[in-house]
């Protein structure tokens, strides 16, 4: 035992060893620090932000060029600091079917809903920017009176932010 407190001892008191632990612990220390210092960001990591503004029915069906007659509406603001690109990819119905599908049905609000008459597939926002997106209620089946009565249990319509998937209840 004294043998190996000795040979410690000589270790740490030797010029050359002792500046080489030194600098191994140095460098663990640095490695560590640096470490713990992004790991805030990584977990409270800003998040793209929408946020649900507005919900409604819209009725043309007088119109007879118009594909979908009865669309519903969902408006929403984006909140984060960065620039988003949104994208509709989903829409799951709890009671409310759709004619069809669409994933091109989205708008941003540039002193009006750009691109008019039609949308696109995805939209760039910039902070405190609305964008709305639709989808094409089965006409047959309901009426604008119908989706005004159910607000709320449509079904789920996903938009993406930035490739991350926000639901949202309509």
């Amino acid at each position: 035992m004294a043998t190996d407190q000795s040979w410690l001892q000589s270790v740490w008191n030797d010029s050359v060893w002792s500046k080489v632990i030194a600098s191994l612990i140095a460098a663990a220390l640095i490695t560590v620090v640096s470490k713990l210092s992004q790991w805030p960001k990584r977990i409270w990591k800003p998040k793209p932000a929408l946020r649900k503004t507005e919900a409604y029915a819209s009725d043309q069906s007088t119109d007879p060029t118009v594909s979908y007659p009865l669309k519903y509406y969902l408006e929403a603001v984006k909140d984060s600091r960065k620039c988003t690109e949104v994208r509709v990819t989903e829409y799951m119905p709890n009671v409310v079917t759709l004619q069809k599908f669409v994933t091109n049905t989205l708008q941003v609000n540039l002193s009006g809903w750009c691109p008019r008459p039609l949308a696109g597939e995805s939209v760039a926002l910039l902070p405190n920017q609305r964008c709305r997106a639709w989808i094409g209620v089965d006409a047959k089946k309901f009426s604008k009176a119908d989706l005004e009565k159910l607000e709320g249990k449509i079904g789920t319509l996903i938009l993406t932010a930035n490739g991350k998937r926000i639901p949202f209840e309509i």
